[in-house]
């Protein structure tokens, strides 16, 4: 199996497509930023709402516990899968980051709203009288 394999490249396509195909042609002719402003935007929406989706269904309490969890598996997959990619296909990675800068494009997006939002929301979960401690001992100690 090749990476990315054939079906990405058709929902990225088909994505891409109907995302753009209402938007002014100055900005579809910036294929490489559209796809990753795109791209980030999705990313950041889609954990968003996964993030209100798991605190409705296991309600605040529950979910103050499991998701920084699993934000930090997130956060952690986000760090090794382009790496582990590499390792598995290099050819198939070389390809894509020379030969397809819009796909390139669209997944740091993709990867960066991603981070983006489990970071803001790992941040959200600490009080912010913690924050304040750690910043004032932090400071004292300099």
């Amino acid at each position: 199996m090749t990476f990315p394999p054939e079906w990405f490249y058709r929902a990225c396509d088909e994505s891409y497509r109907v995302a753009t195909e209402h938007l002014p042609q100055a900005i579809r002719d910036r294929p490489e930023a559209t796809a990753g402003v795109l791209g980030f935007g999705a990313a950041y929406t889609t954990v968003y709402l996964l993030e209100k989706g798991i605190e409705r269904v296991l309600g605040p309490e529950r979910a103050s516990r499991w998701l920084p969890a699993l934000e930090n598996i997130g956060l952690a997959s986000a760090a090794v899968v382009p790496f582990l990619t590499a390792v598995v296909d290099p050819h198939g990675m070389r390809d894509m980051l020379q030969n397809h800068p819009v796909y390139t494009s669209g997944c740091v997006g993709l990867i960066t709203g991603s981070v983006t939002r489990a970071v803001q929301d790992l941040g959200a979960l600490q009080p912010l009288e913690d924050k304040l401690n750690s910043f004032w001992k932090r400071f004292k100690q300099e």
